[in-house]
């Protein structure tokens, strides 16, 4: 049966792999781009990044931009945004049973535990 724990874990691994996709395609420029939708923009951050000695850089920028993003899409999901007030919209298994409240502070707690945060 699936969980909050198996959850966080898919999340936390998405955002790695998107992170890690993104820095590889803007800092590296035999990339391959195949899955983007705008290839220009792409080698032009290449031709501004590519050899400046920065991908740690740009990965660690990433990374909390996509942390919070996460982090705003599961307070929508625990009612702390102003969707709230017109209805709610709740994680569940597929027993019906919810994943629970406060999942935008587990979260951030299980991404700490996991030493994801720099």
């Amino acid at each position: 049966m699936s969980n909050k724990m198996d959850f966080f874990e898919d999340l936390s691994e998405s955002l790695d792999y998107w992170v890690g996709t993104t820095v590889t395609s803007i800092t590296d420029e035999t990339a391959d781009l195949v899955w983007v939708r705008n290839e220009a923009a792409f080698k032009r951050l290449q031709n501004l990044l590519v050899d400046k000695g920065i991908s740690e850089d740009v990965e660690s920028v990433l990374k909390e931009c996509v942390q919070g993003l996460a982090h705003s899409f599961l307070c929508i999901l625990d009612g702390a945004t102003q969707m709230s007030s017109k209805g709610r919209i709740y994680l569940v298994d597929a027993h019906g049973s919810s994943l629970g409240e406060g999942l935008h502070e587990e979260f951030e707690e299980f991404l700490y535990d996991k030493g994801k945060f720099d």
